[in-house]
Order: C-alpha cells, then sequence, then structure tokens
C-alpha cells in the first residue's frame, strides 16, 4: 500500500512531460522529414548532372587523327540582345512538410506551457516547477523561435487585421481591397518580412494573407482565456520575456510608489501606439521596441541596439520585471481580464499576521500590507499579480490562496 501511494504522487508529474515530450517529438519528427527531403532532392539533382554529361560525351573513335585547332570567333562589339537574361541562382525553398509541422511544434509547446502552469499554480506546486516552465519557455519561445512567436507581438497581428476589414466594410474600394505599404509584417512562419507595395499586392482577407495565422489567434486568445478562469498564468509560467527578468532578478530593489505609478502609465501608453500603428500601417512597434529580441537572435550588429539591450539586461538585475510592470501592451489586457478571473489570488485578512514577508518577494509590487495596528486590511491586487508562487512559499500562515 505503501509503495501504491508513493506511486501515485509521480503521477502528476507524467502527464505535463508527456505534453512536452510530445511536442518534442514532433519538432525531431520534422527535422527528419527535411533531411530525407533535402537529401532526396540531392541525389537527384546528381543523377540529372551525370546523365547529362554522359549524352554530351560521344564515344572515341578508333582511327581518330589529330585535328586542327579552329581559332576562336571574334568577340562581336555588338549591344547585349533585347531578350538576353542573366543567370540568376535559384533560392533555399523550405519544406512545406517541415513549415506545417514546426507550426504544430510551437502551438503544442505553448499550450502544453500554459496547462502545465496552469496544474502548477492551482496546486501550489514548489519553486523548480516554475524555474522548469520559465527555463523551457526561454528556450524553444525565446532563443529557438527567436522570440517570434510571441502573444505580446501578436497584439500587432490581430489590430492590423482588424483595421483592415474596418476598413473594407467603412469604405470598401471597387477594385478590392488594397494593402497599404508597411515597413514589416509577420508572415504566416511567425517572422518579420517585409510588407508588400500598396499599389502592387491586393489582398485577400486577413485569414488567408498571413497577417493573421492561426499562431497569432492562439497565443493571442489563450492567455486570455486562462486570466479569465485563474488570473495571469501566462505571465510566470511561460512568457519567453518574463523569463529572462526572472533569471536575472538577483538584487531586486523597490521602486517608490509615486514612482511606480507615473511609470504603469507605460505599457497604456505602449498599446495606443500599437493599435495607431496598426490602423494606420505603420509597422510594430511593439517588436521594434523589445530589448529581449537582439538576445533571442544574436544577429544584430548595431552597437546602440546592443547598448539599450546592455541597459535593460542590467535594469532587470536591480529591478524585478521592469518591462512586465512598465512597457509590455499585453499586461495591460490581462489585467483587464483577471479583474473578473474566477479563481483568483487571494489574501485572508484574518490569518494574516503582517510580517510582510510576501511584500518583500512579490516582483511587481501587487500586495499592500499595512503595519500592525493599523485599521487598514492587507489587500492582495489579483489583476496585477503575476502568479509567480513567491508569497505561498514565504507565507507560514498560508493566508495567501
Amino acid at each position: 500500500m505503501k509503495r501504491t501511494v508513493c506511486l501515485a504522487r509521480f503521477v502528476p508529474f507524467f502527464r505535463p512531460c508527456g505534453l512536452v515530450l510530445a511536442a518534442a517529438f514532433l519538432f525531431l519528427l520534422s527535422s527528419g522529414f527535411a533531411h530525407a527531403e533535402d537529401a532526396a532532392a540531392g541525389a537527384d539533382s546528381a543523377t540529372a548532372v551525370s546523365a547529362a554529361a554522359a549524352e554530351n560525351v560521344s564515344a572515341p573513335d578508333a582511327a581518330s587523327a589529330p585535328r586542327e585547332v579552329e581559332a576562336p570567333p571574334a568577340v562581336s562589339c555588338d549591344p547585349v540582345p533585347a531578350d538576353f537574361t542573366p543567370y540568376e541562382r535559384p533560392g533555399m525553398v523550405a519544406s512545406p512538410f517541415r513549415a506545417w509541422t514546426l507550426r504544430v511544434a510551437d502551438i503544442g509547446v505553448f499550450c502544453g506551457l500554459l496547462a502545465v502552469g496552469t496544474w502548477v499554480v492551482l496546486t501550489r506546486r514548489r519553486r523548480v516547477w516554475f524555474f522548469g516552465l520559465l527555463l523551457v519557455s526561454a528556450a524553444y519561445l525565446g532563443f529557438f523561435r527567436h522570440g517570434c512567436i510571441c502573444s505580446v507581438g501578436s497584439i500587432g497581428n490581430v489590430a492590423q487585421a482588424v483595421s483592415l476589414e474596418a476598413k473594407a466594410v467603412l469604405n470598401p474600394p471597387p477594385g478590392g481591397i488594397i494593402v497599404p505599404a508597411a515597413p514589416l509584417r509577420v508572415g504566416a512562419n511567425g517572422i518579420l518580412e517585409p510588407a508588400p507595395a500598396a499599389e502592387e499586392t491586393p489582398a485577400p482577407p486577413p485569414c488567408r494573407n498571413g497577417i493573421l495565422s492561426m499562431e497569432a489567434v492562439v497565443f493571442f486568445i489563450l492567455p486570455l482565456l486562462l486570466a479569465l478562469a485563474c488570473g495571469r498564468v501566462f505571465c510566470g509560467t511561460t512568457c519567453p520575456l518574463g523569463a529572462v527578468q526572472h533569471f536575472l532578478a538577483r538584487k531586486s530593489q523597490r521602486v517608490p510608489r509615486p514612482l511606480d505609478r507615473v511609470l504603469c502609465l507605460g505599457p497604456w501608453l505602449m498599446l495606443g501606439w500599437a493599435l495607431v500603428s496598426a490602423w494606420a500601417w505603420l509597422g510594430f512597434p511593439i517588436c521594434r521596441m523589445d530589448p529581449f529580441i537582439p538576445l533571442f537572435r544574436l544577429a544584430e550588429r548595431s552597437p546602440v541596439v546592443w547598448a539599450c539591450t546592455g541597459g535593460a539586461l542590467l535594469l532587470c538585475v536591480f529591478v524585478a520585471r521592469p518591462y512586465c510592470r512598465w512597457v509590455c501592451p499585453y499586461g495591460v489586457l490581462l489585467n483587464l481580464v483577471s479583474r473578473l478571473a474566477l479563481r483568483p489570488r487571494t489574501l485572508d485578512a484574518a490569518r494574516c499576521v503582517r510580517c510582510g514577508r510576501c511584500v518583500k518577494r512579490c516582483p511587481v509590487d501587487a500586495i499592500t500590507v499595512p503595519p500592525s495596528g493599523a485599521p487598514e486590511k492587507p489587500v492582495l491586487d489579483a489583476a496585477a499579480c503575476v502568479q509567480c508562487g513567491r508569497c505561498n512559499r514565504v507565507c507560514g500562515k498560508h493566508a495567501i490562496q
């Protein structure tokens, strides 16, 4: 009986591991098929070249006599013919199967992280679970996928798709919807690419033109639905930007309340800027202002960009989650939805002894505990809580649920 009980404790551990392993298997399978297709294409091209060479080489003649070497033809100075086209080297074409499986793997890993994160938050697991989830998020969604696909950047995709449909309804052009010129857009595989010119490319509806892909829809809606159920699980367990800030926070210092209230207006301004840019098709300012993208891609050569990234990383060491609190526009949406959460994190004022340990551990200043003897009650702002679980681990009275 004791052995059965001990094994039952590990049953919840195998379920999330199965999701992660399934996503990894899909990715390895796609890579294997891609290498097999490349090898087959290389073999076919080599066979074709050898066959062409065999046809051009004639059989040797036994009675062949030495032939006279003909003089090379004179070089003509005539202009190049009008129908002459220079040779263009064909570009590399990605395997459609590998691209499709990679998109499935992105959605699978994202959904798996959110599912396991919800289970960890609701069951109040140990710190190692949060560390493992954030490590997988930073490794896959950050460094492997270069920070694009991201729920924060999906605001630009959704806003541009909505603006395109709104313009078509309010002022439909006679020849179809014409996409205005934009500096950048996110393609079907989630990679930023130059937008087409306005006078050349008529755009089909946004659900089929790569502006609003399936990944963008999932990455935008799913964290909001979970926030409606149990708070901002995405911020504390799945966001790769939050993972980098979590790992760097070592000597966090408190920011004065008046200054924090002023800086908290930054996410609202960033969200407004993103919506205006989407309506006017001026690009994606969220992606351009992201200080962690150069770290994920390791391809930026501008010293100014690296200086800004280094400054942001250094700030994360001394201030806990500065991007989440003062810049992230997606946090505004999560904050609004979390106010209606069915199972938010709460603080029981009757059990609280006002020791202040949870206040020191909270990275986003979501807990307010007045001094002993004050008439005010302790308050936990569930809309600002990022579900990191630090307050639960330090509360000896179990006042935070």
